[in-house]
């Protein structure tokens, strides 16, 4: 009898692409999940290439866009960007929106029955500017949400909220970086009470990770060793995402990169190691969009990144799942599975309220390019094993 040894190969995950037509065509850039309507249930919205705003509302699992009736853009320029937020403090989730260079725009949500553009009236449509990334985020612990809108052309923008205007800030305060920001993430890494803010800079400029000191922001990146290192042009950081991937109670930072990708792993101590290749994640290609995520419920964060392969000038959507199994990550083979259809927007939600992560991905390098919602197909049990926490003024 001749026998073998043989490595188990680890099996692809189970997940399903849902309303496959209501989900395709058109070029998707940017997505986010929120619960416009406070039904209790999380909704979607895309911004696109050729201009329109989708804004999916999910009822009992099933969607429909609703954007067009409620007063949300259908065509025009390019939309690169976009994050919920309520800036008013009235219950109900506002949308900021960035364009290339045509001007951003912010929408008031009238209480789910429409949404009016009220840019001007507050002073934060940014003419002239390549949004990349918008973090709706309290920087100065006031209880109201700021706004930060990275910009790959010029200087980022930070706007403090005063009572429900907006004053821009970053100059005064040290964050008027003018290098091109493609990624921004912001999380409190040294543990004093402050959200710092990381950069992913794209291009010969180095990353950031602006320290958040109270009355000014200081770059310590450097002093961390988290520049990102040599690069060349058009390479470079493109997105982060923030995650205690190891459970050790501090925040760990992944940089998704055009090159070699980075992983910081936060040491405790206001220092960082940078752990990408020990952990089997470095890789060397494309990728745009990064999430963490526990897909498979073990209490573990798993990574997904999403990005492209580019041949004869023909880009491809090439997307990785990294598994996390303690020590290191596994990479699983997506190639022929629901989840190889991104190349910019990741954001995991539990959109069904079945206990497991599903997830939205945007592709918007092919002009024929999906914007495909994909649900994870998880046994019930395993489904179960999770919490759902959620959070009101």
């Amino acid at each position: 009898m001749l026998t073998t040894n043989t490595v188990a190969q680890p099996l692809p995950p189970a997940f399903s692409r849902i309303q496959p037509d209501t989900f395709g065509g058109n070029m998707g850039l940017s997505n986010a999940w929120g619960d416009y309507d406070n039904d209790g249930d999380l909704d979607l919205v895309v911004a696109f290439k050729t201009g329109d705003v989708r804004l999916y509302n999910n009822e009992l699992g099933g969607f429909t866009n609703v954007g067009p009736v409620l007063g949300l853009p259908t065509d025009g320029k390019e939309r690169r960007a976009i994050a919920w937020g309520d800036y008013d403090g009235d219950g109900y989730l506002d949308l900021y929106i960035g364009s290339n260079r045509q001007g951003n725009e912010l929408f008031h949500n009238d209480r789910s029955q429409g949404f009016t553009e009220v840019t001007e009236e507050l002073g934060v449509g940014i003419p002239q500017v390549s949004t990349r990334q918008i973090s709706w985020v309290d920087f100065d612990n006031s209880g109201s949400l700021d706004l930060f809108v990275a910009d790959r052309v010029g200087p980022n923008v930070l706007f403090r909220n005063v009572d429900g205007k907006f004053v821009e800030v970053g100059t005064e305060l040290g964050l008027a970086d003018p290098r091109a920001t493609v990624g921004a993430c912001w999380f409190d890494y040294n543990r004093d009470g402050r959200l710092d803010l990381f950069l992913a800079n794209q291009g010969t400029g180095k990353d950031a990770l602006y320290r958040n000191d109270g009355d000014t922001f200081t770059d310590v990146a450097a002093e961390l060793d988290m520049e990102g290192g040599a690069r060349e042009r058009g390479d470079g950081g493109v997105d982060c995402t923030v995650g205690d991937y190891n459970n050790d109670g501090h925040f760990d930072l992944f940089v998704a990169t055009y090159g070699i990708n980075k992983l910081y792993q936060n040491n405790g101590s206001g220092s960082f190691e940078e752990v990408s290749s020990a952990m089997g994640i470095e890789g060397n290609d494309h990728m745009v969009g990064a999430s963490w995520g526990d897909f498979n419920n073990d209490g573990r964060l798993d990574l997904f990144a999403a990005g492209y392969h580019d041949e004869d000038g023909l880009r491809s959507p090439h997307d990785r799942l990294f598994q996390n199994l303690g020590e290191t990550f596994e990479e699983l083979d997506l190639d022929k599975t629901a989840l190889n259809g991104g190349d910019h927007g990741v954001q995991w939600a539990d959109f069904d309220g079945d206990g497991d992560l599903d997830i939205s991905l945007t592709e918007g390098y092919n002009i024929a390019g999906r914007h495909p919602l994909v649900r994870n197909e998880l046994s019930r049990e395993t489904a179960r094993q999770s919490l759902q926490v959620s959070v009101s003024d």
